[in-house]
């Protein structure tokens, strides 16, 4: 086998593997994670390739290499983006700790570690993909030592051994994989050195296959490059349609792992053909490593730009491409050899530039203590929402209270208002940003309910909202704080809207959103509902960096006060506006709760039916005593009456009292409906706006019904009344 052609044919794999991540990173291509399973096939080949050429100089050269290809570029890209992040003066509260990590080579275990799960989607990062880098160096150090010992130990004739070692440890890798994935563990799969190891085993499998001579194709080199071509749109068709769905995830990226393998395999029996089209591609592919290491950095800061969406991700692919060549020139140690003014003018202004970025990073203060008390204190505010959160269903019934707080005027509405807020039933559903703050707002709202959990997203929120509309404890007062995690969505926002269907929505937009464009966005969508008010925390915050920690997004004491006191000032100022509405509201609701409040007199015959009588009308007024005088009862209601405050329904129930007596309060409260419970069934008395329920005749035909004492019902006769005054009501 010749061994001295370069393989034009592979590069296509390459070239196609950096447009599918790319793709996948501006949130084009669905199935564009899957090229990672291609370079880690196509790394662990060629590094196969290039150790089995060198082994016999030892491991050394093998490092070396791997450290100038590999490392370096990495290292200078890093440094660059720390650069960039200072001079656009972008806040990244993790520079350090991440930097280091991808730097030292385990940002796959710092991801985990992070808990960022890379299906989110998020831009909370410029390194988020160096995973893969971290993962390859890794790999790339147990390489060396073992081809060293294979090498070293097995003959030539006994390199099938090799091969079944590979084979052993791909398929547990995979299985691993799954496992993680049955398990709900995504981020232990996607990230974990093990269980990634699969693609890039059996791209070593592949390697020592060739390099012992052994190709897995056809004589007719028509039929390769047809098998070649059909591979190539077939991976295609992986990444545009493949999701990232964990029941199907393993498996393509076995399947794209294999068709890397075959195209492989393909492109060795090409090496004698040569298209025009193969320099093109070789000519992109060259920067393709570059254009992976640039890609999210260079979209993480447009991301915090405010441009359009469609233009961001326009100039990612133009400034990616452009930066790559640069770099990689910048980096070309022959040209630079070779004195080439421009490698070199570039060389010193990215050298420059990297070392003002490692400056940076060492000067750069740890935040990671920092972010544990803001972890301790969301934990601890946490737990104060479970507890007040048991109360809120007890004082449900406040908002009722509020609306009489209004009536009893103070004379001054401003006052008025504030004093009816202390008796509002607000709602609030938010994440981390909401937990943070939720002492004060307990403290302002005391009828709270307040929901708050760590990186909530907007669909998450309205799960909860639907559920509490369900039970009957939403509230006409809810509070928003859904806009930092996740892209803005227009028909989840529709939805929610037609969950809340009509209440007082105050949604506080974000700082540091996911979604740079979610604020812009929002505040269109906001005009067509009239009912959905804006809390511009994002502008109201600016210019004030002592109101964050150094994530530039959670909030420290000044920052909560300005942040709780902005929403309860939305909530006021709509209030305030509402004001005379309100209290004509209010009017209205108070004079139909007397349409529906209840009030029962008697004397010890009402004392001995409360206890069954309470459990039917709970919300009934009792006036009892033993010996109650039909005048003291006249003039109790006579009192209430002139004072508005006489029920609308009045009940008696008393053991004797005289029809004069009856129709002298009847007459007092006309157009009250009176009801009188008659135990002795001889009191005739025609009024319309009374009523007597013979309970005497009910009794006749139910024994049981009757006590042992004189004029006084067994619990059975009790229960009786208690349903005959229930059904005379409803």
């Amino acid at each position: 086998m010749k061994k001295n052609r370069k393989n034009y044919k592979i590069e296509y794999l390459r070239a196609l593997s950096c447009i599918g991540v790319l793709l996948y990173h501006l949130d084009i291509l669905k199935g564009g994670y899957l090229a990672v399973c291609c370079f880690f096939v196509l790394s662990g080949y060629l590094s196969a390739v290039s150790m089995r050429k060198h082994v016999s100089q030892g491991p050394l050269r093998f490092y070396v290499n791997r450290l100038i290809k590999t490392y370096l570029p990495m290292a200078v890209c890093v440094f660059l983006s720390i650069a960039a992040c200072v001079l656009f003066s972008v806040s990244y509260p993790n520079l350090k700790a991440e930097s280091t990590s991808v730097l030292l080579g385990y940002n796959n275990f710092w991801q985990i570690a992070a808990s960022q799960d890379y299906f989110t989607r998020t831009s909370v990062s410029p390194f988020l993909p160096m995973w893969y880098i971290a993962i390859l160096l890794q790999y790339d150090l147990l390489l060396g030592i073992f081809f060293f010992l294979t090498d070293r130990f097995l003959k030539k004739e006994n390199r099938i051994v090799s091969y079944i070692l590979c084979l052993l440890l791909a398929a547990g890798s995979f299985i691993l994989f799954m496992i993680h994935l049955k398990n709900g563990e995504i981020m232990k799969a996607y990230y974990g050195t093990l269980e990634r190891s699969f693609p890039f085993l059996m791209g070593i499998l592949l390697g020592l296959f060739h390099e012992d001579d052994h190709i897995l194709i056809t004589k007719n080199r028509k039929l390769e490059k047809g098998l070649f071509s059909f591979d190539l749109i077939i991976l295609t068709l992986l990444f545009v349609f493949a999701g990232s769905d964990t029941r199907m995830m393993a498996w393509f990226m076995l399947m794209t792992s294999i068709l890397s393998m075959r195209i492989i395999d393909h492109s060795s029996a090409l090496k004698n053909t040569r298209d025009t089209a193969d320099y093109y591609v070789a000519a992109f592919s060259r920067y393709s490593y570059e254009i992976y290491l640039l890609q999210y950095p260079i979209y993480y800061l447009l991301l915090n730009s405010r441009l359009p969406s469609f233009v961001v991700k326009l100039l990612t692919l133009i400034l990616t491409f452009v930066f790559a060549v640069l770099v990689h020139n910048a980096l070309d140690m022959r040209k630079i050899y070779k004195k080439r003014i421009f490698n070199l003018v570039l060389c010193t202004l990215v050298t420059l530039m990297s070392l003002f970025g490692a400056y940076r990073l060492i000067i750069e203060k740890d935040h990671s203590k920092e972010m544990e008390e803001l972890k301790e204190k969301l934990s601890e505010n946490e737990k104060l929402i479970e507890e007040k959160n048991k109360e809120y269903l007890s004082k449900l019934n406040s908002e009722e209270e509020a609306y009489q707080a209004l009536l009893e005027s103070s004379g001054n509405k401003e006052e008025d208002v504030k004093q009816m807020l202390l008796k509002t039933p607000v709602v609030g559903i938010g994440d981390s940003l909401l937990v943070n703050a939720v002492d004060t707002l307990y403290e302002m709202f005391p009828i709270g309910y307040f929901d708050g959990k760590i990186s909530r997203d907007l669909y998450a929120g309205e799960e909860i909202l639907e559920s509490m509309k369900e039970e009957g404890t939403l509230s006409d007062t809810i509070v928003l704080c859904l806009s930092t995690n996740g892209d803005y969505i227009e028909p989840r926002n529709e939805k929610l809207m037609e969950i809340v269907e009509g209440r007082q929505v105050f949604w506080i937009n974000a700082v540091g959103a996911d979604d740079p464009q979610f604020n812009e966005r929002f505040e269109e969508f906001a005009k067509n509902y009239d009912n959905l008010h804006i809390i511009h925390w994002e502008e109201a915050s600016r210019g004030h960096p002592d109101w964050f920690w150094s994530d530039g997004i959670h909030i420290i004491e000044n920052g909560v006060d300005a942040f709780c006191g902005l929403i309860y000032d939305s909530i006021y100022s709509y209030y305030l506006d509402q004001y005379e509405a309100m209290f004509e509201e209010a009017k209205a609701r108070s004079e139909a709760q007397k349409d529906k409040r209840i009030a029962f007199y008697g004397d010890d015959v009402l004392i001995d039916a409360y206890d069954h009588l309470s459990k039917v009308f709970d919300q009934a007024l009792y006036n009892t005593k033993n010996d109650y005088d039909p005048d003291v009862v006249y003039e109790d209601l006579k009192k209430r009456n002139e004072e508005g405050r006489l029920e609308k329904t009045l009940i008696f129930l008393f053991e004797d009292m005289r029809k004069g007596d009856y129709e002298k309060i009847i007459r007092m409260c006309e157009g009250h409906r009176i009801i009188i419970v008659d135990l002795n069934g001889s009191l005739r008395i025609n009024d319309p706006d009374a009523e007597v329920i013979d309970f005497a005749k009910v009794c006749k035909e139910n024994k049981d019904y009757l006590g042992l004492e004189k004029g006084k019902l067994s619990d059975a006769g009790y229960e009786a009344l208690g349903r005959i005054l229930k059904q005379k009501l409803s």
